[in-house]
Order: C-alpha cells, then structure tokens, then sequence
C-alpha cells in the first residue's frame, strides 16, 4: 500500500514537472507558421498571427493582433476580423509530438464585419467552406500513366503536409467577448451599422451538423439590461443564410429603448421611452421566422410624455425573410385595461409597405387610446382627459401610408376635458362608416355648456392624392366661447390659445380637395353678435358688435360689420379666401388709427404649431403633441382694399381724412409695416407734425435762428397730398406736397416704414407774405443755403435724414447748385418742380432782412427795419452784417 502510495505521489510530481517545464522547452512561436496555416486551411481566409505565447492552464495558444482576411469577392477594404487577443485552445499530447490541432478559439474584444452583398449572399458563410467536389482521382484502370520525361517528373510523395485542398472546419467552441459586429447589406442598400457589447458562445461546429449558440448583447445604461438568444442553429446554408434553421429562446430583460437606441445608433427612437421585458421563441425553418411570446413595456414616454399604464403585446407573428412578408396570427395588445387584436399580414417589401390587416375592438375604454393618439400628436392634446367606449372593426388593405379601409368606428358616451377647457366637451355618439373610397359619418351633436353643434362629413377618395371633403355645420345662437371649446376637443391647431365671448349662428357647407384650400366652396349664412376674441397673436381682443356671414363660392363675405380693435372703431365690408393662407379683400371706415397701438396689438406671441400635418378636415385630425415655434398670426394673411380713416397718428405724425388703396402681405416676422404693400393717396389736412417745427429746423439751415430762440415743438400741418408707393414696408414718393404755416414744403424721396429711417429731398418755399416781411429777395441773394425766385419767394433746399422721431435737416448744396445753374426755382403753388426764375445779382436792395424773419418767425414785428436796412446797404460785407445781427449785441 505504501509503495502504491508512492506511486501516485511520483505521477503527480511528474504532471507537475510536465505542466510547469513543458512552457520553458518549448518555443510556441516555433509553431506560428504551422498554426497560421492551419487556421488558414480551416477558415478559407487570410490569417494574420501577431506574437505567441503557451498557457498550460487551460493548454493554449495567446496570439496578439490576430486578423483573418475577408473573401475576396466581398470588396470592403476591411478585414473580416481583428481581435487585440485571440486564445486558441490545442490538444497536449499532439502538441508534445509536434504537431498542431485546434479545439477552441477566444476572441477577446473583436471586431467583425458581417456583409451580404446584392445576391443575398452574407461572407460569413463562406467562411471554412470546404472544396465540397474532391480531386480527381486516376487509376490504371481508365487512365494511362505518362512516361517521365524531363518537363513532366515523376510525382513524387509530398512532403509539405499543409498543402491539399482547403480542411472543412470543425471546432469545439468559439467565443467572442465584447465584440463589435459592424453589418452592411448591400442586397437592401442598407448602409454599414456598427453594435457594440455583443458576446457569442457557439459550440460543437461541424459541416453539414447544426450547433449549439448563445448570442447576447449588454446594452448601455443602468440596470443588467441585455437581450439573449440561446438554442441551436445550422447546419449553414452558404447558398441562402436566411434559410438556415434556428431554434431557440429571446429573453428580453429589462431593455430601456434608450439602450436599443445607443445600440442600434438609431435616432429616431430618442423621442420614445420605456422598459421591455419578455420572452419568446423564436424559430426558422426554410426562411421563415416564426415568434410566439410576451413582450411588456413598462414606463412608456412618447416624444415627452407620460402614457401612463404599461403595454402588454401578446403575439404569434411569422416572416418570410426571404420576401419580408409578415403574417400576424395574433396580436392582442392591452393598453392598460383597453384590448385591441389585430390579425393579417404586412408585406415589407416594396416602399410603402403593403397592409392587408384585420383591427377589432369591443367596449373598449378610449381613455387610453385617446392618451396615446395625443402622444403621438393626433385626434387630441396630451393634456386633454377623454372619456367613452369604442367598438371597431375595421379591415385595412393598401399602402400603409394611407390604407383603404373597410368596416365600422363608433365612439360612445365621449367626454372630452382638460387643457385650456374650461367646460368639458360631450358627444353622445359619432360613428364612421369605412368604404375603400369614402369615410362617411353620421349626423353627430357636439355640447358645450349651452352650445350645441351639430356636424356631418363625408371624406372621398382618402386613399389619393385628390382626397375631398364635404361636411355641414350648422348652430344656433351658440357662445363662442363654448365652440371654441368644441373646436379644441376635436383637435382643431387653429384655435389654441384662444377664448372667447358672444354668440354665433352658422349654417354652412365645405365641399373641396382638402390638399387645395383655394378650390374649396362654401355655401351657407351666419351672424355674430357682440362677440369679442381674444388669441395669442394679439394683445388685445378684437371686438365684433355685430356682422353678417354670407359663404359663397371659395370666400366668406362679412357684411354689416362694425368692429373694435384698440382705440379703432371700424365699420364696413370684407371678403375672405383661401382660409388656409387667408386674402381678404375689404372696404373699411375707420374713426382713427393709431398706427404705433395697432403695432404694440400684433406683436403677440405666435399660436403653437404642431409637428404633425396640419389639415383643416382629416379623418384624425393633427393635434399638439410636439410644439414648436410658430409663424406670427399674420404671417400668412394677406389683403388688399380701402381704408378711410378719419385721423391717423402714425409717431408724430397726425393727419385727418386719411384715404388709401392699399394691401399687405404675411410677414414671418409678424412686422406689420413690412407687410403693406399699394398706394397711399393723401388728400388731407388739419394735421400736426409733433416733436418737430419744421420753420424752426428751416431756418436753422438758413441759418436764421442763431438768435437762440426755441423751437415751439410741432409743426402744423394745413393740407398734405400727394401720392405714396408702398413696397414691403418701404414708402416712396416724388410729389408729396404740404401746406404749412408759413410756407409750403414739396418732397421726394423714402421713408423705411419698419426702422423708420428717413431719405428725403425738400424744397421748402416761404410764402409772399413772410418773405416780404424778412426782405426775401435781399436774403436770398447773400445767402448759400437760401434763394429768392421771381415772385419774391425764399426757397430752402434742404436734405432730411434720420428717422421719424428724431429727423435730422441740413442744406441740399447739390440742388441749389443744380437751381443756380438752371436758374429755375420752385413757387409756393408748386414747391415740387422747378418752374420759376432765379433773382440774379447781390442787389443788397431788401435789407434789413434778418429782423423781418425773426419777427415773422416769432410772431413779432420789427419795428426798426428801416433803419437796419439803411446800416445794412452801408456794409462792404453784407452777408457777415447779416449774421453777425444774430447775436447779442456786444456789450460796451
């Protein structure tokens, strides 16, 4: 027993001695070619080997830098793997005899590139293929040796035992950790898609035998959140790989969809959240896939907001991988406590994609269904709470686009409240009859507090692009207030924001394409009656005390109308086309206008828009599930017509009996005054310029005011006329004309409406009678920047710049040289043409004039002219007399 004893203690000694030694005698890098050929002939591919190390627990070979080529006939400058670590696993006692045979391979954070090119053919299945038809072989018996001649030598035994045809490959197991797997289908002009975390166990690999897999991918973010495949696949098809068998088991395991979304780098999914976990099995045979399992989605977000209850999907689905057709045995998802089953089949092929599917739905509580559809920015508003029971059944077939559909949709006891409702909406019934060419409803009653609306529609050839609507409206005496309510229930965009008060009588009727508002026709009549509506776009809420609707043709005329806006009471008649990008025609009387209110009214902030297509009729109607920044209210109203206003403020301008044929246009920026567009005739008076004395500013550049006497701060405006072009905001003329006191003043040039920047040429004409109390004719001989025409006038050249609130003058020297050359110089009848002669020659016979203008100027009479006219003639210098009699006397 002892010596037994011994034994087993000297055999361990021995292994020992063995495991520990054998790394020391022997040189693996000896065998690197030997082993590189091997996996070579195994693999069918280029292998690229880095260093090599021996491990004797467990027995292996550590490569570094390890590559295996790519088939050449997939042209993707990429190798087909690359592993910063590949163990593989070989037998001992081979390995003690010298030579080589592989059990296992390891690749330790690989990267492979998984390609099908457009035959369908996938290059991972062309990897270890065997020469499947063997050498052919001669015998003595049907084929003659040939004599050895010098060219053709006996064959000779080969003694390189890695040439022969390619070896099949057969392995024990291969892994991969923490690989990347990069695929490119160039068969579905898919581009190259990159996924991470991705660890793969396959086990007893054999041509022609099928082989154990576990496939599981780690997904980022919080949680052990992975996706795992276990079960068997193969044998390979290398004809076809969608049609190698697999059978298994998925597990999904508390999957966020913002890991699946850094998985898959798939940016669409970054609007949706929520935690997935089930199982299922899953099955190919011949290319069809077939799944049947449970899949329950918990904490569901969509594009920000919260569903509230979880999603369970219970299915039996199977797809043809071969034609991407889908076929649905079962699909009974519950939204919460709401069940809806669908069956039928999806064909995935062509673009759009083909739906032939059945939908059902009994007694179905619509609560969440309406929160989805919100959500997903349809039918209602994230915030609004609805309340009711829905029956469908209802076949669809066609383009998933926009399917035909088939069968019926009732909604029973509706109850629609919540956002900016201050009444809940209710709609004991609607149900829908589906034709593949028309959607019909019945005739349906909407309430609101006292408000009763009673609608019906029909929606033709919905499938195509020449979709048409015909619905019917009709209400009596109901509060605005309430059927904007209504409006908002249904999902109207138009009215958000809005409120309120009044009643409103409507019968009408819509009939047109709804992808062509302008070609839509109206018919019917209403009235509104002391109604005011408050929206976002303005500050304050517009007041109709009453107007009467008449719908005709593509347009609805408001007759009658008397309305408030602001300070602006309005009467009169306009005409409204095209809703969707509204132009109005009107005819207004306004008392007053105050042009800087009007613009502080619009500047209101714009009304949100929603993402979704915005129809004004849809079978399900957009709604506001993703808000974004909108386009001002009159952004795409734009108009024409005319405007008489009693009197007009527009900054310091104030005019009386303001006529103009004018029109505007939407503006993005939501400027009003870039948005005018038309002409402007002024034939007006009784007027005043504030903040501005144009006499004072004029003499000033005459300089005649160096006395210091201060401006009286306005200028009174007898008549002004002329014409005004008006082209996006920007204000022309060349025959503006004013009669003011003292004189006349004619103009040309531009005012930018929107900065109220100021471009303008003046000619200003003093009249007779100031210019003969100043001595006109002698001032306007010594003068630079003042001239004396025929009639006794004094003219004033002069350039205005600046804006509206602040105007800048100085002299025009350019055109009182031009007036010098052609001596030809305005009148007082004609202050904008140069009509009359030019006084030549510094007679120095008026003078004495400093004093009359200053008296003229001031009110005062100058009691001394005489006698400074007399000191005056005595001056070599009479200019320098004349402005030194503007400052004080000196002192003596």
């Amino acid at each position: 027993m002892r010596k037994l004893w011994y034994v087993v203690i000297g055999l361990v000694i021995l292994f020992l001695i063995v495991v520990f030694a054998v790394p020391a005698f022997v040189n693996v890098n000896k065998y690197h070619d030997k082993i590189q050929a091997e996996l070579e002939q195994k693999l069918d591919r280029k292998v690229t080997l880095g260093n090599m190390s021996l491990r004797i627990i467990p027995l292996s070979v550590k490569v570094a830098d390890a590559t295996i080529g790519e088939d050449p006939n997939f042209h993707t400058d990429r190798p087909f793997a690359t592993a910063q670590d590949l163990s593989v696993s070989v037998k001992f006692f081979p390995l003690l005899a010298g030579n080589i045979e592989v059990n296992s391979i390891n690749l330790v954070n690989p990267k492979v590139e998984l390609v099908r090119n457009p035959q369908g053919v996938w290059n991972f299945s062309t990897i270890g293929k065997a020469e499947n038809a063997p050498a052919p072989t001669t015998t003595a018996q049907n084929t003659p040796k040939s004599k050895p001649t010098p060219a053709n030598p006996p064959e000779q035994p080969s003694t390189n035992k890695n040439a022969g045809p390619a070896q099949s490959l057969s392995i024990a197991e291969l892994k991969i950790s923490n690989g990347q797997v990069a695929i490119t289908d160039e068969q579905k002009h898919q581009s190259r898609a990159v996924y991470d975390n991705i660890d793969l166990d396959l086990s007893n690999f054999a041509p022609g035998q099928p082989f154990d897999l576990s496939l599981a991918a780690h997904l980022p973010g919080t949680g052990d959140q992975y996706v795992k495949f276990d079960g068997k696949a193969g044998p390979l098809n290398s004809q076809n790989s969608l049609n190698t068998p697999v059978d298994g088991r998925l597990t999904l395991n508390q999957v966020s969809l913002a890991g699946i979304q850094k998985f898959l780098n798939s940016p669409q999914l970054s609007q949706y959240q929520a935690t997935a976990t089930g199982e299922a099995s899953v099955r190919n045979h011949e290319g069809t896939m077939s799944s049947t399992g449970n899949i329950d989605l918990t904490g569901v977000r969509v594009k920000g907001v919260d569903i509230g209850y979880p999603i369970k999907t219970d299915y039996d689905v199977s797809d043809d991988l071969n034609n991407d057709l889908i076929k649905i045995a079962k699909a009974n998802i519950n939204f919460g406590p709401t069940p809806i089953s669908i069956t039928g089949e999806l064909n995935a092929h062509p673009t759009p994609a083909q739906l032939n599917v059945q939908v059902k739905a009994s007694n179905a509580s619509i609560s969440e269904l309406a929160k989805l559809a919100g959500a997903f920015g349809v039918a209602f508003n994230p915030g609004t709470q609805v309340a009711g029971t829905l029956n469908a059944d209802i076949h669809a077939q066609g383009a998933s686009s926009q399917p035909a559909l088939n069968g019926t949709l009732k909604a029973d006891n509706l109850v629609i409240s919540g956002k900016d409702m201050p009444q809940s909406v209710k709609i004991p019934s609607i149900d829908l009859a589906l034709t593949p060419d028309v959607v019909r409803s019945n005739n349906f009653t909407a309430q609101s507090g006292s408000t009763s609306l009673m609608a019906n529609f029909a929606m033709s050839h919905y499938t195509t692009p020449n979709s048409a609507i015909d619905a019917t409206i009709k209400t009596t005496g109901a509060n605005i207030g309430e059927l904007i309510n209504i409006a908002k229930a249904y999902g109207v965009s138009a009215v958000e924001g809005m409120s309120g008060s009044g009643s409103l009588s409507l019968d009408a009727r819509v009939q047109g394409p709804l992808k062509q508002p302008e070609r839509m026709t109206y018919t019917g009549t209403g009235s509104i009656q002391n109604a005011s509506l408050s929206t976002p776009n303005l500050t304050k809420p517009v007041l109709i005390h009453t107007a009467n609707l008449k719908f005709a043709q593509n347009s609805a005329v408001l007759e009658n109308l008397q309305a408030s806006l602001g300070s602006t009471n309005a009467t009169g008649t306009a005409t409204v086309k095209n809703f969707s990008a509204p132009q109005i025609q009107f005819n207004v009387n306004a008392d007053k206008l105050n042009i800087g209110e009007l613009e502080q009214i619009t500047s209101g902030k714009s009304a949100t828009k929603t993402a979704a297509n915005d129809h004004r009729f849809s079978l399900v109607p957009s709604a506001y599930a993703e808000g974004r920044s909108g386009d001002s209210g009159i952004s795409h109203i734009a108009g024409t017509g005319a405007l008489h206003v009693g009197s007009i403020i527009f900054d310091q301008l104030a005019l009386s009996n303001f006529q103009s044929n004018l029109s505007f246009s939407g503006d993005p920026a939501g400027n009003l005054m870039r948005t005018l567009n038309g002409d402007i005739k002024f034939d007006t008076g009784n007027g005043k310029f504030q903040g501005v004395d144009l006499l004072h500013e004029l003499a000033s550049i005459a300089k005649f005011t160096q006395f210091g006497q201060s401006s009286q701060g306005f200028t009174n405006i007898i008549k002004l006329g002329g014409l005004i072009n008006v082209k996006n905001g920007l204000a022309s003329t060349n025959n503006l004309e004013a009669v003011i006191d003292g004189g006349t003043l004619g103009a040309q040039g531009t005012v930018d409406l929107v900065s109220e920047i100021l471009n303008m040429h003046v000619n200003a004409v003093l009249g007779k009678a100031l210019s003969d109390k100043v001595g006109g004719t002698g001032i306007g001989g010594f003068m630079q920047t003042a001239l004396a025409n025929k009639s006794g006038e004094l003219v004033i050249p002069a350039i205005v710049t600046g804006t509206m609130n602040h105007p800048v003058f100085a002299p025009d020297v350019q055109k009182i040289a031009q007036m010098k050359l052609n001596g030809l110089l305005p009148t007082t009848g004609n202050p904008g043409q140069l009509v009359g002669g030019l006084l030549g020659g510094k007679t120095g016979g008026q003078t004495g004039a400093v004093g009359g203008i200053l008296g003229a100027l001031t009110g005062k009479k100058n009691q001394q002219q005489g006698a400074q006219q007399q000191q005056q003639q005595q001056q070599q210098n009479p200019v320098n007399q004349i402005l030194g009699a503007f400052g004080k006397p000196k002192k003596k």
